[in-house]
C-alpha cells in the first residue's frame, strides 16, 4: 500500500485551493493504491536461474542407436539449448527446444547432427536452461553394441558434484575389456591422474570440452572366474569440471554393463545403500572397494522381493579388507 503526508497552508492558498490541493493528494492517493494492487496480482517473474547439464558421449560408432532424453517437470519460459561438441571440443551450432511441462520427449542424436549439417560422431553435449533446479533431467541413451548391449549416461550440473575424485569397481568376465569415457565439461584445460587398481597410473589432458575413449588398464592376468578392475580419477579444475563414465563388454560371452564413478566427497556415513537390483538365475557378483587409508569390515544384508518369507534378507558375511584393497562380498545362504 502507497501511503502520502498531506500537509495545507489555508493561510497561503486559502481554503478553496486547500481543498483542490487535498483532492489531488487524494487522487494521488487512491492511484498509488490502485498501481499497489495492480502489481500484487501480477504473476511473479520467471525464475531466472541459469542450469547447465553435461555428459560425454564419446564411443557411440559402437552402438547403432544414439538418443537423448529429455523429463520436463515444469514448462521454462523460455526453450532449453542444445549443444554438441565434437571430440577435439569444437562447439556445434546450437539447436532450441521448447519444453512443456510434465514432458517427456526422445532425440535422435544422429538427426539433430544432420539438421545442423554435421556428421561427426560426437564426443559431448550439454543443455542449458533457465529455471528451477531440477526443471529439467537429461540422459543420453546408447543401444545396440554390437546388436545387444546399452547403456545409459545422466547428464549432470557441475553443482552435484563435491570433490575432485572419483571412483568405480565393478566385476567382469575374463574376457571382458573396460572402456573409459572421459569428458571436459568446462572452458579450461585439464590435467586428469588415472590409478588402474592398485599399481597402474596414466596422466591425461583434455582441451576444453573435448571428450577421450580409451581401454582401462589392467594388472595381472585375470582368474578364469572373472576380474575385479577399479578406478580411481583425481583432476585439476574445480568440482564437476570432469565427467566420467565406462562400460564393460565381451562380445564372445555377450556380455555387457555400463560403470558408474561416484564422488567420495558425497558419502557422508559409513552405510550404502541400493535398491531395484536385477538378482536373476546365475551367478551374482557384490564387489567393494575400501578407499580409505585403513583397514575396514564390512557387512550388510540383501533383501530379495518376491522370494519365500523365510529367504527374504541373506546377510552378508562380514568380511576384513585392507587399505586400497578390491573384493567380492558373500551372502550367507547365497552364491557369488
Amino acid at each position: 500500500m502507497a501511503h502520502f503526508e498531506v500537509v495545507a497552508y489555508p493561510y497561503l492558498f486559502g481554503n478553496k485551493s486547500s481543498r483542490l490541493a487535498l483532492a489531488f493528494v487524494a487522487l494521488l492517493l487512491i492511484c498509488g493504491e490502485g498501481l499497489a494492487a495492480a502489481q500484487s496480482m501480477l504473476p511473479p517473474e520467471p525464475p531466472s536461474d541459469r542450469h547447465v547439464l553435461y555428459a560425454p558421449i564419446a564411443g557411440t560408432a559402437d552402438f547403432d542407436f544414439w538418443e537423448i532424453v529429455l523429463v520436463s517437470n515444469e514448462a521454462l519460459p523460455e526453450p532449453a539449448t542444445l549443444t554438441l561438441y565434437a571430440s577435439d571440443g569444437k562447439p556445434y551450432p546450437s539447436v532450441a527446444i521448447p519444453v512443456d511441462a510434465n514432458q517427456t520427449k526422445t532425440f535422435n542424436i544422429r538427426t539433430i547432427l544432420r539438421q545442423i549439417g554435421e556428421f561427426q560422431v560426437p564426443g559431448g553435449i550439454a543443455i542449458e536452461y533457465f529455471g528451477h533446479p531440477s526443471a529439467l533431467l537429461a540422459q543420453i541413451v546408447l543401444r545396440a553394441y554390437h546388436g545387444f548391449g546399452s547403456l545409459d549416461v545422466p547428464l549432470m550440473e557441475a553443482t552435484q558434484f563435491a570433490s575432485n575424485t572419483l571412483d568405480a569397481v565393478w566385476w567382469e568376465p575374463a574376457a571382458a575389456q573396460s572402456f573409459l569415457v572421459l569428458g571436459n565439461s568446462s572452458a579450461k584445460t585439464l590435467h586428469v591422474d588415472l590409478s588402474f587398481g592398485e599399481n597402474l597410473k596414466q596422466n591425461v589432458v583434455l582441451s576444453p570440452f573435448a571428450t577421450t575413449i580409451q581401454p582401462v588398464l589392467y594388472g595381472a592376468e585375470p582368474d578364469p572366474d572373472g576380474r575385479i578392475p577399479s578406478l580411481h580419477i583425481a583432476y585439476s579444475g574445480v568440482p564437476g569440471d570432469l565427467r566420467a563414465f565406462a562400460y564393460s563388454a565381451s562380445i564372445s560371452n555377450g556380455f555387457f554393463q555400463t560403470i558408474r564413478f561416484f564422488d567420495p566427497g558425497e558419502i557422508t556415513g559409513a552405510s550404502l545403500y541400493a535398491n531395484g537390483l536385477h538378482i536373476g538365475d546365475g551367478p551374482q557378483h557384490l564387489v567393494v572397494k575400501n578407499i580409505g587409508q585403513s583397514a575396514v569390515m564390512v557387512s550388510g544384508s540383501l533383501y530379495l522381493l518376491g522370494a519365500p518369507k523365510s529367504e527374504r534378507t541373506l546377510p552378508i558375511v562380514s568380511t576384513a579388507i585392507a587399505a586400497g584393497e578390491s573384493r567380492e562380498l558373500a551372502a550367507r545362504g547365497g552364491s557369488n
